[in-house]
């Protein structure tokens, strides 16, 4: 069995190759996931200065209750400020899943050799609610094993802390695969899982463990800045300066050297943009590994670990004349 075992994931690496063979042959798998963080960062920066300038607006009053505020705050806010935090509110939420869902239709048609132009709309529509569906039951199912979770942790010196989530992820490794895959219900994709986890168990954790040690390492090891930021921070805050303002201007109270708004300002605009930049370098780097990986287990799953058995079908056959059996 260990013999077994050992040759399973020696395969495991016939797989890799595969993957790596389809990623690079398959480029277009990378336009939907670069949208979505191109598209995610520009929403985050709008929002951030929609709100900056209803702060700009908002600074100059000087005296009036908590009521007010709240009132000119809300007739401010709605509009074009209130749209573009919904959106960013719902793209942040639901985005990552869409594309998610899309992708892999495009893994899975990639795989077959038959990857088209409209495969990523066609998976999203397809599986968007299902895959929504399965990481709200694995969101509801951590809620309630957090108790035992913790317990089970504290009892084994915090050894638990890391084997279970590994174990878990483990028999959920290739739900989404059997979505794609076998055309199933989110129920019967769960099932598939467990089933294809549990006959497979020590290589296919060790899929999750390398894996998991590869993303870990693109998670902490993006950095970096850009040298734009600076200008851009400063055209933007003269652009913000340079708005009319619907209030009348007044001296603020507490002006002095102990608070300065624009100083604040240009630091949330800076730290704004800075986060977002660093965002977007960072989701560069995992898309390649998330690709990568979801490509391996698209071909984990279709491959099955099958390995070439030597039996007395599969082994040559040697003709051997009469007459030398006779002599």
């Amino acid at each position: 069995m260990k013999g077994h075992n050992f040759n399973k994931i020696l395969k495991l690496f016939d797989y890799f190759k595969i993957a790596f063979q389809l990623n690079l042959s398959n480029k277009q798998l990378y336009k939907p996931q670069i949208a979505f963080l191109v598209i995610r960062g520009l929403l985050i920066i709008s929002s951030a200065f929609a709100l900056l300038s209803i702060g700009d607006k908002m600074i100059h009053l000087t005296s009036m209750d908590f009521n007010r505020f709240v009132g000119l705050f809300w007739s401010e806010f709605q509009g074009i400020p209130m749209l573009l935090t919904l959106v960013t509110i719902l793209v942040m939420v639901l985005g990552s899943t869409y594309v998610e869902s899309g992708l892999y239709h495009m893994f899975y048609r990639a795989y077959k050799g038959e990857l088209t132009a409209g495969d990523f709309s066609t998976g999203a529509g397809t599986y968007f609610f299902k895959f929504l569906g399965g990481n709200i039951l694995i969101i509801l199912f951590w809620i309630l094993a957090l108790i035992p979770y913790l317990i089970s942790g504290i009892l084994t010196l915090t050894i638990g802390f890391t084997l279970i989530p590994i174990i878990v992820s483990t028999f959920l490794l290739v739900w989404k695969a059997s979505l794609v895959t076998d055309q199933t219900t989110l129920g019967d994709a769960f099932k598939n899982s467990y089933r294809f986890s549990k006959t497979n168990f020590i290589p296919t954790m060790t899929f999750v463990v390398i894996k998991n040690a590869m993303t870990s390492i693109a998670s902490g090891g993006s950095g970096g800045g850009s040298s734009n930021i600076s200008q851009m921070t400063n055209n933007t805050n003269t652009f913000f300066q340079d708005m009319p303002s619907d209030f009348p201007s007044q001296d603020l109270p507490f002006s002095n050297s102990f608070f300065n708004y624009d100083i604040l300002k240009l630091f949330v605009i800076g730290i704004t943009t800075l986060i977002t930049v660093g965002t977007i370098i960072t989701g560069l780097i995992q898309m390649l590994f998330n690709i990568y990986f979801g490509l391996a287990t698209i071909v984990l799953y279709n491959e099955g670990w099958v390995l070439e058995e030597i039996t007395t079908e599969t082994l040559p056959t040697l003709e051997i004349p009469i007459e030398e059996v006779l002599s």
